[in-house]
C-alpha cells in the first residue's frame, strides 16, 4: 500500500520537476522522510497531506487515489471523532437534564 502512494509522491514531484531537498524543505521535513515515502518504506501523516497536495496542486483526492487505506483511515478517523462529539453531546444532555428535573 505505502509503494502505491510512494510512487505518486514521485511522479509528482517529477512532473513539478522538484528535488527531494526542495519538497522537503517546502513539507520541513528531512529528505530522508520523503526519500522513504516515496520508495514506500513509510507513508506521510495524514495531517501532511494537504499540504503535499498544495505543493503538487492537486487534491488531496488526487494522491490518495492510489492508495484506499488512506481513505479507509480517514473515515475512520471522522468515524471516531464522531462518536466522541456525540457521546459528549448525549452527556451534557443528560446533565442539564438532570439539573433541571433537580431543581423542580
Amino acid at each position: 500500500m505505502a509503494n502505491n502512494i510512494g510512487k505518486q509522491l514521485a511522479s509528482l514531484r517529477k512532473e513539478k520537476g522538484y528535488t527531494q531537498k526542495q519538497v522537503a524543505e517546502m513539507l520541513n521535513i528531512s529528505n530522508k522522510t520523503l526519500s522513504s515515502w516515496e520508495v514506500g518504506n513509510t507513508m506521510p501523516d495524514l495531517i501532511m497531506l494537504p499540504k503535499i497536495a498544495d505543493i503538487y496542486e492537486v487534491s488531496c483526492d488526487e494522491l490518495l487515489r492510489e492508495d484506499n487505506i488512506y481513505m479507509n483511515i480517514l473515515l475512520c478517523t471522522l468515524a471516531i471523532v464522531f462518536h466522541i462529539m456525540i457521546s459528549q453531546a448525549l452527556t451534557r444532555n443528560k446533565t442539564m437534564i438532570f439539573k433541571s428535573l433537580s431543581h423542580e
